[in-house]
């Protein structure tokens, strides 16, 4: 039976400006346009919301899985030799493990001297 996840979406109150363009996008929005507006809404579109994530990991996966020789496809029940004491390896392991330099994000810029 499939897992079903609980995902915080975007209310109808961040959709209401599409009411303008009168073509019932407030009522059926696009899937890349509620994914540009989620970005927005939850992380001022810095990265993917909830549902935009899904999406894109969905179709990696789904081209993984439909490519016969993928590694998901050669090997299905490798785990990472890497994983922690929980059995846990995500990308920033690998990015480190890869040495990738993990910088801590750029302070703010600072605003300029009032007049």
């Amino acid at each position: 039976m499939a897992q079903r996840l609980r995902v915080k979406i975007l209310k109808d109150d961040h959709l209401e400006d599409l009411r303008k363009f009168k073509v019932g996008f407030e009522r059926s929005t696009p899937p890349w346009f509620y994914m540009l507006r989620e970005a927005d809404v939850f992380s001022k579109g810095e990265k993917l919301g909830p549902v935009g994530a899904r999406i894109v990991a969905e179709v990696f996966i789904g081209m993984l899985q439909g490519d016969r020789q993928s590694f998901l496809n050669a090997n299905p029940n490798w785990r990472p030799e890497l994983a922690n004491e929980k059995g846990e390896f995500n990308i920033l392991d690998l990015l480190k493990f890869a040495g990738v330099p993990l910088s801590q994000p750029p302070a703010p810029p600072t605003p300029p001297p009032a007049p």
